[in-house]
């Protein structure tokens, strides 16, 4: 996130969800205002579950930082295909 001087900061990547399962997207960044998630997949395989993980993570930042805007970027390494999500 951001600190005290207004810097940008790496967010820690680890998430604790509800029931003590733990999940981690692979980057994550944040400046005043907005949090962005990066997760990276080897390959589209799976690409609603990838959209499900990530609209999760986005739903756990958004209950930490309500007042941030909070988007998120599948990325895949196979294809170099980008897909956005927003919260």
């Amino acid at each position: 996130m951001v600190d005290s001087q207004g810097n940008t900061r790496r967010i820690d990547r680890l998430i604790i969800k509800p029931a003590y399962a733990k999940a981690s997207a692979d980057r994550s960044a944040g400046k005043p205002g907005k949090v962005e998630i990066i997760d990276y997949k080897s390959s589209g395989e799976g690409m609603l579950e990838h959209r499900k993980q990530l609209a999760e993570y986005l739903r756990i930042i958004k209950e930490l930082y309500p007042d941030s805007e909070v988007s998120g970027v599948l990325v895949y390494l196979d294809s170099l295909n980008i897909v956005e999500i927003h919260e």
